[in-house]
């Protein structure tokens, strides 16, 4: 199977793109929104995981990187 992108084939946007309008109603923001708000504001931001990472010396604590078509966001969880 040829990959995706050699086939020519593109979706032209972010797949989250096709999604903004809903998340906007939904006051769901972009990644840049989230990461440029201050610090402790509760928010909610939608985006394709990148990078998990949960170490063992954490207690718990899980660090993310979701991406949207705004770029990317760091999540502490």
């Amino acid at each position: 199977m040829k990959p995706y992108g050699h086939l020519g084939l593109t979706l032209r946007e972010h797949p989250i793109a096709f999604l903004r309008k809903d998340l906007s109603e939904r006051h769901i923001v972009t990644c840049a929104e989230a990461m440029n708000a201050r610090d402790g504001r509760w928010m909610m931001a939608a985006g394709l995981v990148l990078v998990r990472q949960k170490p063992g010396s954490a207690k718990g604590v899980m660090f993310i990187t979701i991406e949207d078509e705004a770029g990317p966001a760091n999540v502490v969880v």
